[in-house]
């Protein structure tokens, strides 16, 4: 199957002849606007800094809602990704009500929410609350690298753990 991982907030349209190529789309957020500048700024920067968590979760929710309402897509990649200043900080930063919005968002329009592979998220909570509003779970590696591509170790064990069933795995096929 042909899939391809599109950036969301930087205001690209996909031609809809890309699209009828493709048999599903993933989007996924690798950058967020800053409030003072109205730069975009690289989640994978190390010098970036974000100063206001509320202005950064309304943002991000934002932007996956937008996407979600009004774009092609099937799967959200690596829904929890983090900005590097903040990938120890997901507890401050991800409140309970902004990942049930996303969540009940996700489930609402029927998209997918990847388990990503190379950032190791989401984490098993996160998970835990998309089962139950049954939105489907895609395994995704992130591979960057060659010998990354499809390596799947940590989807894998968050499906084991939580012993997620087949029919919730997009595109609900066997694994």
């Amino acid at each position: 199957q042909k899939s391809a991982e599109f950036d969301i907030g930087c205001g690209i349209k996909l031609s809809l002849e890309l699209i009828e190529k493709l048999d599903y789309v993933v989007r996924g957020l690798h950058h967020f606007k800053n409030k003072k500048s109205d730069k975009f700024i690289n989640f994978n920067d190390p010098k970036a800094t974000v100063t206001d968590l509320d202005y950064f979760r309304e943002w991000t929710l934002d932007q996956f809602a937008k996407t979600i309402e009004n774009e092609t897509v099937d799967i959200i990649a690596h829904p929890t990704l983090l900005p590097v200043c903040l990938r120890n900080s997901k507890k401050e930063v991800f409140t309970d009500e902004w990942k049930s919005d996303l969540i009940k968002l996700a489930a609402m329009h029927e998209v997918a929410l990847e388990i990503n592979n190379r950032f190791q998220v989401p984490d098993k909570e996160f998970v835990t609350e998309c089962l139950k509003y049954g939105v489907n779970i895609s395994l995704g590696s992130s591979g960057i690298k060659k010998e990354e591509v499809g390596v799947l170790d940590y989807p894998l064990s968050l499906v084991k753990s939580l012993e997620i069933p087949e029919f919730l795995i997009f595109p609900n096929n066997n694994i």
